[in-house]
């Protein structure tokens, strides 16, 4: 990224993305498609995007529990599609005390890919910078798994005696969760602590929470997995698992994993039983079925 200038505040970020340039630049300025990956959908965040040298642009969520109503925007000065973009950024209301910041994204072609670059820069302080560290991180990630090529996905289907509400409310609680998936999975402020049965533990966010119909989870090693529920017209639930991200070398037993995952739920759903083995001598790594 070009700038002579020497800011020893600036965050300086990238990712490679698989999808070709002028998809991914659509993906950051188009609010429809900026609301598939941004903030978390649970967020239920407005986009307003004026694409145009001078134009604003604007990000406001709902008003959520221990964080309140955040807002963000500012003014594009550059507008080069689909190579580069230059705005402003500030935050409204308490944030905005740390006034306007620059931030500067270029879109290097890759061929069928895209080289994503971002330097956010004039902070007043490392602090401050600190501060939008896992943010973007965060944002950029949900960028890959967002623009991520269909055909990588993981798929599974599993059909279910009980309806969506129900499902659901076992995918998304304490409660549900504890009958059939891992050895603990604990909600802590939008993400959830998964301890696994050989002693492993994973923090993955909660990326999407649509009562009764969808749930998503940043599951083990930084993957994107979705569950669909819809109804099959008979008091029963059609489940739809979707994983993308998954780092290739592990595709095999991912499959075999999620399989254990969703039968856990199945016979905890349709019959009431446990089918985890509990017993940390007897877990994955030792080659017997569990999740």
């Amino acid at each position: 990224m070009s700038d002579d200038r020497i800011d020893p505040t600036a965050l300086i970020l990238g990712r490679l993305v698989a999808a070709p340039r002028s998809n991914v630049f659509r993906a950051w300025t188009e609010p429809e498609l900026l609301a598939r990956w941004w903030w978390p959908a649970r967020f239920r965040t407005t986009y307003e995007v004026d694409l145009r040298p001078g134009g604003r642009w604007r990000f406001r969520t709902a008003d959520l529990p221990d964080l309140g109503v955040l807002t963000v925007g500012g003014a594009f000065l550059e507008v080069r599609a689909p190579e580069r973009l230059v705005y402003t950024w500030v935050w409204e209301g308490e944030g905005g005390d740390a006034g306007d910041t620059l931030v500067t994204v270029e879109f290097r072609d890759r061929g069928d890919q895209t080289e994503v670059l971002v330097r956010h820069e004039r902070f007043a302080d490392g602090s401050v910078r600190d501060g939008h560290a896992q943010g973007w991180a965060d944002c950029l990630d949900r960028l890959v798994h967002a623009t991520q090529p269909e055909s990588d996905a993981i798929r599974w289907r599993v059909h279910l005696h009980a309806p969506p509400a129900v499902v659901h409310r076992m995918l998304s609680t304490d409660e549900g969760r504890a009958r059939f998936w891992a050895e603990a999975a604990i909600e802590d402020n939008d993400a959830i602590v998964f301890t696994f049965p050989n002693g492993d533990v994973w923090r993955g966010d909660i990326l999407e929470d649509i009562p009764p119909h969808r749930y998503a989870v940043r599951y083990y090693g930084g993957c994107h997995v979705t569950f669909s529920l819809s109804g099959d017209g008979a008091d029963g639930t059609d489940l739809t698992l979707t994983d993308v991200g998954e780092p290739a070398g592990w595709r095999t037993e991912v499959i075999a994993g999620w399989v254990s995952v969703l039968l856990a739920l199945k016979a905890a759903v349709d019959f009431g039983v446990d089918l985890r083995n509990h017993n940390p001598g007897r877990t994955w790594d030792e080659g017997f079925a569990d999740n």
